[in-house]
């Protein structure tokens, strides 16, 4: 099962609905505001609601938030434009990372990463 945490709730039945086509069906998005360490957090709960009613394990994350609020050189940038963007796009990779992570080590699937040892 993987869970994919979306920050921009539309499309999410589309996602939901192509993974089913693929014939998955193992495919569950949950809504998660990635700036926010409280909706991680009950997103988690969440993940983990899921897997008990399904009895399943939870074999990956996708981290697919993303956003860029920084456009032209950097002295017509502010410093909230770039705290925006490291709010989302790092931070908000760690908090899902560190609330999900424990779940995946559960399910003791071997993962592998081209780049090296994850």
């Amino acid at each position: 099962m993987v869970i994919q945490p979306i920050r921009i709730f539309q499309g999410s039945e589309d996602l939901i609905k192509r993974g089913r086509q693929l014939g998955g069906g193992q495919l569950y998005t949950v809504h998660i505001d990635v700036t926010k360490d409280e909706s991680v957090k009950d997103a988690r709960v969440k993940v983990e609601k899921i897997l008990t009613e399904k009895k399943a394990q939870l074999h990956g994350i996708v981290n697919n938030a993303g956003v860029f609020t920084i456009f032209g050189p950097d002295d017509w940038c502010t410093t909230e434009e770039y705290l925006a963007s490291l709010n989302v796009n790092t931070l908000g990779t760690v908090r899902v990372c560190h609330n999900l992570l424990p779940l995946v080590k559960k399910s003791k699937l071997l993962a592998r990463s081209y780049r090296g040892p994850l």
